[in-house]
């Protein structure tokens, strides 16, 4: 082989070696698990429910989530969440709080010093609360809420901390009701703002 063959092999080399070298630095400045809390609003209606009907009913949503980095662009997260929702009726307010657990895998793109990210998942909701114009709701309501969770987010890196910013749709697949008055289905938003520490 001559010798510019075997400087060409031997940059090769060198080039793939430093490539993992990179990605093996990088893996280990970005640590695969973090925790944190985040606090927010909703903004929920129901389809199924003519606009002149209804209004939108805005409420609060907050807990805690885990997240998990699977490789550079790719992660998945779990969340514990306290959320209220519902609609704004004629005959006044319906509300509906939910313990809801979404799970979630999202794309990212980490700058160093800003991370974006988009999702999507599933999310199971257990009703711990439902009042309709004051009065508590009858059994006909479903007890659980199954919907997608799609939406985006936005963080800060501040040293080992990230702060930021999540905003999404969340799309009922649950007849809320049972259809015992009609189909109605949860069609709901929310803007959470949060920290994120790293374990480990």
């Amino acid at each position: 082989m001559k010798k510019s063959g075997r400087a060409l092999v031997a940059g090769a080399w060198f080039t793939i070696a430093g490539m993992i070298l990179a990605t093996a630095a990088s893996a280990q400045r970005t640590p695969p698990l973090y925790v944190g809390v985040k606090a927010g609003i909703t903004s929920s209606s129901w389809s199924g429910v003519a606009s002149g009907e209804q209004s939108r009913k805005e409420g609060f949503t907050g807990g805690g989530f885990l997240t998990y980095t699977l490789s550079d662009y790719f992660y998945v997260q779990g969340e514990a969440l306290y959320t209220q929702r519902g609609t704004e009726l004629v005959s006044g307010t319906f509300a509906l709080d939910y313990f809801e657990v979404p799970l979630l895998l999202g794309i990212q793109y980490d700058a160093r010093t800003v991370i974006a990210r988009i999702y999507g998942g599933m999310s199971l909701g257990f009703k711990v609360g439902c009042d309709d114009g004051g009065q508590p709701c009858g059994d006909e309501w479903n007890r659980m809420d199954l919907s997608v969770p799609i939406g985006g987010a936005f963080d800060v890196v501040l040293g080992r901390t990230r702060l930021g910013i999540d905003l999404r749709i969340a799309l009922g697949l649950t007849d809320l009701n049972g259809d015992a008055l009609g189909s109605f289905k949860s069609r709901a938003g929310s803007a959470t703002i949060g920290a994120a520490f790293p374990i480990g």
